[in-house]
């Protein structure tokens, strides 16, 4: 195997982890946010949220 493939391949490998960590972390953020009832709590825009774990989610998906 070219070494350069193996670079790639782990170039994408890293994207991947990248994209669920980032999931990962919104889809929680979304969840204390919306669980949460305290005044400190920051507002956030639920829909936004979703679209960008949608757009996450169908990144990944291609990259697999």
């Amino acid at each position: 195997m070219c070494p350069l493939k193996i670079v790639i391949m782990g170039k994408l490998e890293k994207k991947k982890l990248k994209l669920q960590e980032r999931i990962q972390f919104l889809e929680a953020e979304l969840v204390s946010s919306l669980t949460k009832k305290t005044s400190d709590t920051k507002e956030i825009d639920v829909a936004g949220h979703q679209r960008k774990i949608s757009d996450l989610r169908k990144e990944l998906f291609l990259l697999k």
